[in-house]
């Protein structure tokens, strides 16, 4: 039969010691031919190496060690977290959870650089401003110069009264203004990449996205002297005018000002008018917000405590035992500050009735105006002290129908 005729008689009782090259099978010691194969039997004790087919490649069926990456994984595991990873659910979900986390970043951080001194309500001399929640803005008060004349904005957020001109920061990083122009203080339109705003005695601020700062108006006592801040995320600016009688008998106004910027470093920095030591703040440290009055200067701690510089003639600086604030706003002679409780504290001249807000509760914001105050409640309705007198009339904020939520 040849060499693939396997011997019977030999099977049965041979026991199995050997392998068959050819198929693998057992075989005994002295089996000639392959019982199963019926092949002639080349002894080889060692464990054959057979060559079966695995889909389209030809692999050992023994002793095959399994690759490993660079890292230390095996094959089968890296191919399995690859399939995982493919499954168009498993994309979905890491999409998802890489823009949250993006969209997180991008906020906090603009958070820090943007909202520091945005207002959704400011008060001037007589008048305020205020943001209603579709973005459009609303005004009451003295109109003079036309300073209330905001029907027509949009896509507002963030406001600024100043003395007699309003300022409005609009979503795309441009600012719109209206008022009193005569010191260049609303020549603002060309303004771009704005993240805040904020209007004084004649002046008009203006923070970037990269913590520079612009001016526009009035720099009689450097009070614009601000093109070489950096870092800055909130600013603040405050002045006095004074009437007075020139040679020929005219009435005339004058003012002083000075600017405040706040780091992100939490210090704080100053230019302008320093007569009554209003802009010595270099020592300040830990600051969150900072407001300024015609004549002093306020700064809220990160421990919400609140320190004052500058004229204290009528007690505005007498802050020194505040604590847990939440916000701060001065007014022309007088001090404002919110506390975490949504209760307010007062200290200055209340001559005009000003600070008569220890009956206030449920205050989520606040603006001192020069003679004035104004806060919005947490339900979006918006409260103010009763009469005000600003510099030239008697005026009345009729503030009773709005809701900013």
């Amino acid at each position: 039969m040849g060499d693939n005729v396997k011997n019977n008689s030999n099977v049965s009782n041979a026991p199995v010691v050997s392998y068959c090259v050819r198929c693998g099978s057992k075989v005994g010691t002295d089996d000639i031919f392959c019982f199963k194969c019926g092949a002639k039997i080349e002894r080889d004790n060692a464990v054959p190496k057979i060559e079966v087919k695995a889909k389209e490649n030809t692999v050992s069926q023994y002793a095959q060690p399994k690759k490993k990456t660079a890292n230390g994984i095996t094959t089968n595991v890296w191919k399995s977290i690859k399939s995982l990873f493919s499954k168009k659910p498993i994309k979905i979900v890491l999409a998802v959870v890489l823009s949250i986390a993006i969209a997180v970043t991008v906020i906090l951080n603009c958070f820090h650089k943007t909202f520091v001194g945005r207002n959704k309500i400011s008060c001037g001399d007589g008048f305020a401003i205020a943001i209603q929640a579709d973005g459009t803005v609303v005004a009451t008060g003295s109109d003079d110069f036309g300073r209330c004349d905001v029907s027509d904005w949009k896509n507002i957020v963030d406001v600024s009264a100043g003395d007699a001109h309003s300022v409005g920061l609009k979503s795309d990083g441009t600012v719109v203004a209206t008022g009193h122009y005569y010191s260049g203080q609303c020549d603002v339109l060309h303004w771009k990449d704005i993240v805040d705003v904020t209007a004084g005695y004649r002046i008009t601020l203006g923070i970037k996205s990269d913590g520079t700062v612009v001016s526009a108006g009035n720099n009689a006592v450097g009070e614009g002297n601000v093109l070489d801040w950096r870092d800055i995320v909130s600013v603040a600016t405050g002045g006095t005018a004074e009437m007075d009688y020139n040679s020929d008998g005219m009435l005339t106004m004058a003012g002083d000002a000075h600017t405040i910027g706040l780091k992100s470093d939490g210090t704080v920095i100053a230019t302008g008018d320093n007569g009554y030591g209003q802009c010595g703040v270099y020592d300040w440290s830990n600051i969150v917000a900072v407001s300024t009055g015609c004549r002093h200067t306020v700064g809220l701690k990160s421990d919400g405590t609140v320190v004052a510089v500058g004229s204290n003639s009528d007690g505005q600086c007498d802050v020194s035992d505040w604590n847990d604030v939440v916000a701060i706003s001065a007014g022309a002679y007088h001090t404002i500050g919110l506390k975490s409780d949504g209760t307010v504290l007062f200290a200055g001249n209340n001559r005009n009735d000003q600070c008569n807000v220890e009956d206030w509760t449920d205050i989520e914001a606040v603006s001192a105006g020069n003679v004035n105050t104004v806060g919005v409640k947490s339900d979006g309705t918006v409260i103010s002290t009763e009469n005000y007198i600003s510099l030239l009339d008697k005026v009345e904020l009729n503030v009773s129908g709005w809701n900013l939520h």
